[in-house]
């Protein structure tokens, strides 16, 4: 199952969004400041790209190695941390499943969502060199921000909920043990209207 993120990212078509895009990506400020250029780049080191890895970018790959940190702070519990269970594997592959151009949206929605600090963060670096306490507090900035701000950071962990939480092995911790349809063997009906299921009377 892949979720539906089409709404989510749907303002980044507007053409506001691509003139914010420019900006932080780097071009305004080429354009205003010259050598500003490195603003927004990462300057740590990072894991490199994995080959079981093959929809998305270095970028996207590193926002979420840096994202699945803020969402799921589990060190400490009984539940398992997201690298294993194979999380952005998972993503990856909810990714590729995508139209071509909501992967598209999505790719300059990771972008703008990572060297965003520059912009609406007021940070020199990227949301990948942020530490945890930083890194939580601008993802909820932009929960709180504008449409598109709360529309990007929507997106980005539904598919970070949906590919952690279908795991089963997460379930355990939270005394879960699946869903009833298959535990009570209960037939599905599809997309079939409930009404149409049930006896009418005289």
């Amino acid at each position: 199952m892949t979720p539906d993120i089409t709404e989510d990212i749907k303002p980044l078509t507007r053409r506001s969004l691509f003139k914010l895009g420019a900006l932080v990506t780097g071009t305004a400020l080429v354009a205003v400041s010259g050598g500003m250029a490195w603003l927004g780049n990462s300057r740590i080191e990072l894991p490199g790209l994995p080959t079981s890895i093959t929809t998305m970018t270095q970028e996207q790959y590193h926002l979420f190695y840096a994202l699945l940190k803020v969402l799921f702070p589990v060190d400490g519990t009984d539940l398992p941390r997201p690298e294993e269970l194979g999380v952005i594997e998972d993503i990856d592959r909810m990714i590729a499943l995508l139209p071509k151009h909501i992967r598209s949206d999505l790719s300059l929605a990771t972008t703008l969502f990572n060297k965003g600090t520059v912009v609406v963060g007021f940070n020199l670096k990227p949301f990948t060199d942020l530490n945890q306490a930083e890194a939580e507090a601008y993802f909820s900035s932009w929960h709180r921000g504008t449409a598109i701000q709360r529309g990007i950071a929507t997106a980005l962990k539904k598919l970070a909920y949906v590919s952690y939480w279908r795991n089963s092995r997460t379930w355990e911790a939270l005394d879960y043990d699946g869903p009833v349809t298959k535990k009570y063997n209960i037939p599905s009906l599809g997309i079939s209207p409930v009404s149409s299921q049930l006896p009418h009377g005289d």
